[in-house]
Order: structure tokens, then sequence, then C-alpha cells
């Protein structure tokens, strides 16, 4: 077997599991609410100028109008149920990442 037949192999494997499944079918929830996908992408977005902040002197005040902005997202099921699927793909691909750098005694 090469190395592409071997890549299809796994990318087939990750798609028949439970992690990439549900991810897929929250995805596609997401896309069917117009705007809803760009929002979260914005959430994403600030969440992740907000975690590399370091020694802001108003880092707590960033982070209260962070979480006024964005409170509905976690008052709405549609919301978090895509990012928690989106956390536990993510997990399982640095999973996979891990095993491989890993057992190529890659540093």
């Amino acid at each position: 077997m090469d190395l592409k037949q071997a890549t299809e192999q796994l990318v087939d494997s990750v798609k028949e599991t439970d992690a990439y499944q549900n991810y897929q079918i929250q995805k596609e929830k997401i896309f069917q609410q117009p705007g809803l996908a760009q929002r979260i992408n914005e959430y994403r977005k600030s969440r992740f100028q907000l975690q590399e902040m370091e020694d802001a002197d108003d880092l707590l005040e960033l982070m209260e109008e962070f979480e006024k902005k964005y409170s509905e997202f976690s008052e709405d099921p549609l919301i978090n149920d895509f990012l928690d699927a989106e956390v536990s793909f993510c997990r399982m691909v640095q999973e996979i990442y891990e095993n491989l750098t890993n057992a190529l005694n890659f540093e």
C-alpha cells in the first residue's frame, strides 16, 4: 500500500467516527440558518483574540464585553451543539496528529 492509499484509508476511517458524523450533522444545521455560520466565525475570531492577549490592563473588561456580546450563544442549543461537536472533532484530529508525530519521533 502506498502513502496515498494509506491516507485515503485514514480519511475513510475518520469519516466513520461518531465525532466526524456528528460534526457534519451539526455543521449542516448551522448552514441552514442564514448568517449563523458568519456569526459563529466572528465569535471564534473574538474568542481567539481574547485568548491570545497577554497582560492586557483591561482584559477583565474585554472578557465581560465578550460574554455580553455572545451571551445568546450559550443559550442557543443549535450553536452549543455545533460548538461541542466541533470541539470533539478537533480533539480527535489532534489525537491523530499527536499519535502520528509520536510514532514517527517527530520533534
